[in-house]
């Protein structure tokens, strides 16, 4: 899972495309082949969860972050993988 903390991201995969502002966020399911593509300086945020936490059939997905989910997100990439 995946956000821009900053900037505008352009994510590709084989079955579709989509623009993420800083209030967007992608789930990419384990092992989908996929493209992210920015035309100016951005900041990533990343969380790598088990793939076990999702159906093995889960498509790849935008959706909106609300403020404290956003916060929540920030706060989950400090943590350590211990």
């Amino acid at each position: 899972m995946f956000f821009a903390a900053r900037g505008l991201v352009r994510l590709e995969t084989a079955q579709a495309r989509w623009w993420l502002p800083p209030r967007k966020a992608a789930l990419i399911p384990a092992g989908t082949r996929h493209r992210v593509h920015a035309d100016e300086a951005i900041a990533l945020r990343t969380v790598y969860l088990a793939p076990t936490l999702l159906p093995a059939d889960a498509p790849c997905c935008v959706f909106e972050v609300q403020p404290l989910a956003r916060e929540m997100f920030l706060h989950a990439t400090q943590w350590t993988a211990d």
